[in-house]
């Protein structure tokens, strides 16, 4: 893996352990002044990999730090060899070729030419054409970086129409769009663990844990499922459905969301059962 990539992968998460740890010092700061705050795995413990994707930041930021100041210092010793060799009667090949350069532009260049000091010389020539070249890299990065983008915002709005019309199986009922704010939104009797391989055939993806077992679950945690869509990256989710029983009963299959508590006629009693699903493409032009 280049330092590049490493860095690149590493860099998401290990923003998401810094506003965990500073998340958690805010709270283990205001638990001092009001008592303890509710369980929850983000309030409480360190967060899990946190130690790994700090590492593979810190040394993929460090390789490509070193890396460009291998080529800085590559560079300061081929000009101070090229000017050694200059010296000794022995220019390079490209330093010739810019003097030669400089020499014939020299001579055609308008006006008087009194003084034996020629007015162009072959190393303002080499400044000149770097300085050229790193406009039209930049020049011709800026442009292909403008053509992948405007190819991807293409294809996220294809797929983003085409997406709600996604067959869903018998399992899966669907529901309007405006109830979830996403593309696909849906519910089922199903508990989540259940719809993992349904959701894995609809975007054809795989399940990804990464965020949930970063900053953990205050309930039974969600199926997240990263797979494609037309070309475009796509998030399917099921959610455990919550419901609030008043008769004492809990429906069967049911996950009590306080174990410890006994249903009782009359009290509410919350617990998990179903599932909401969602299924949405990652947006480009927010960096999803």
């Amino acid at each position: 893996m280049s330092s590049g990539s490493l860095f690149a992968t590493a860099t998401g998460g290990h923003t998401l352990c810094q506003f965990t740890a500073q998340f958690q010092s805010f709270t283990h700061a205001l638990t001092k002044s009001v008592g303890p705050l509710p369980s929850h795995p983000l309030l409480s413990g360190a967060p899990a990999g946190c130690a790994s994707l700090d590492l593979r930041y810190d040394l993929g930021l460090a390789v490509a730090l070193a890396g460009a100041a291998t080529v800085l210092v590559s560079f300061i010793c081929l000009l101070r060899r090229g000017r050694r060799a200059a010296a000794a009667g022995t220019p390079w090949p490209i330093r010739r070729a810019f003097d030669a350069a400089a020499s014939w532009l020299d001579r055609r260049l308008p006006g008087d030419r009194v003084a034996a000091k020629p007015r162009i010389r072959g190393g303002f020539l080499a400044i000149l054409a770097t300085a050229l070249l790193l406009v039209a890299v930049s020049a011709g990065t800026a442009w292909w970086q403008s053509y992948r983008s405007s190819e991807q915002t293409n294809a996220y709005l294809t797929a983003y129409h085409a997406l709600p019309s996604i067959t869903l199986p018998t399992t899966i009922e669907r529901e309007p769009s405006s109830s979830c704010g996403e593309e696909v939104c849906g519910h089922s009797p199903v508990n989540p663990p259940q719809l993992e391989h349904t959701l894995e055939a609809a975007v054809h993806g795989t399940p990804d844990a990464f965020v949930t077992d970063l900053v953990g679950c205050a309930g039974p945690c969600p199926i997240t499922i990263y797979g494609h869509y037309d070309g475009v990256i796509a998030i399917a989710s099921a959610f455990w459905h919550f419901d609030v029983t008043r008769d004492g009963y809990l429906p069967k299959g049911a996950t009590p969301a306080r174990p410890g508590l006994t249903p009782r006629p009359g009290h509410p009693y919350a617990y998990f059962l179903g599932s909401d699903i969602i299924i949405e493409l990652a947006n480009p032009d927010q960096n999803d």
